[in-house]
């Protein structure tokens, strides 16, 4: 099962099968990235002869030593993390009662991601060779905090029988975001690109953004999608919308959205619920939905399907 889940030439090896009990949760999160919770209740050692995606390791409870390559070795624990490149081989050890979550990125998703965020670059100082991540990532330290409390408030919502994690706009939106948190956070061979000045965009960009937002905001869309669309960097698109509209070009789509749910309800019937509503429309927190909602319309959405129904 677990060779299914994360890689093919994968060795599991027990050191007292009658204590062994292994528990896993395994969630896609959007395109190219997955979430999964693992904990076994015996040590264990794990030999993968090739890792094949990007995979971030993080350590919950218990102690994961660990050795690359028949080489480097590290010790994780909840405070040091481990971010293992494709090609590598990997052996380790984990400790009784060891749990933990990987990440998995698809090498060519992560790698579209950078490329999306560096698309306004010269040709010649666009990425050439495959990225490649340090390997080691400190809670303590301010990149590793951010990956930190992202993954405790998805561990959080994946914990729910009624996430809205299951919808595929904010699936879509929380893998991206767990793709640009370790580009943007964790030491890596194009780093010093990603801050590099954006270039300025002209007014007549943002008409070609807002349309083309408005005309899919019912997709599960990214600002990589808008990148590649316009054919400019998503830092160029940050920095555009941070000057002529005052928000982020995500604020501006969920501003779309809110209107959209606004419309859904205004013409709902009798088994229009808020909550498939701001499903529909990738709102993961119905409070923070409700919040935004009455913030932007003077009214909660509940008040606004009620009213719906008053004038039928």
């Amino acid at each position: 099962m677990i060779g299914r889940v994360f890689e093919p030439r994968f060795e599991l090896a027990v050191s007292d099968t009658s204590e062994f009990h292994f528990s896993l949760d395994h969630h896609p999160c959007g395109g190219g990235v997955s979430i999964s919770r693992l904990a076994f209740q015996s040590e264990v050692t794990v030999h993968i002869e090739k890792v094949e995606q990007f995979m971030v390791q993080m350590p919950l409870t218990g102690r994961n030593d660990v050795v690359l390559d028949g080489s480097s070795r590290l010790s994780l624990s909840n405070q040091t993390f481990s971010v293992i490149n494709p090609g590598r081989s990997v052996w380790q050890r984990r400790s009784r009662n060891c749990e933990m979550v990987l990440v998995r990125f698809d090498e060519s998703h992560i790698a579209q991601c950078l490329d999306a965020q560096l698309k306004d670059l010269d040709i010649a100082a666009r990425p050439s060779k495959p990225l490649e991540f340090a390997t080691q990532m400190d809670t303590r330290d301010a990149g590793g905090a951010a990956l930190l409390r992202l993954m405790s408030f998805l561990l959080g919502e994946l914990s729910r029988n009624d996430t809205l994690l299951c919808s595929p706009l904010a699936s879509s939106q929380a893998g991206h975001l767990l793709m640009s948190t370790l580009l943007m956070n964790q030491q890596h061979n194009y780093a010093d690109l990603l801050y590099r000045p954006a270039r300025e965009m002209p007014p007549r960009f943002m008409r070609d953004a807002k349309e083309w937002l408005h005309s899919n905001a019912h997709r599960a869309i990214t600002v990589d999608d808008l990148a590649r669309t316009l054919n400019i960097s998503t830092r160029s698109i940050y920095a555009a919308f941070r000057r002529y509209l005052n928000q982020s070009p995500m604020d501006y789509l969920k501003d779309i959205r809110l209107g959209r749910a606004r419309e859904q309800l205004i013409s709902a019937d009798d088994n229009t619920q808020v909550t498939s509503v701001a499903m529909d429309w990738g709102f993961t927190h119905l409070g923070n939905f409700s919040h935004d909602y009455r913030a932007k319309f003077g009214e909660l959405p509940s008040q606004t399907l009620r009213a719906a129904r008053r004038r039928r």
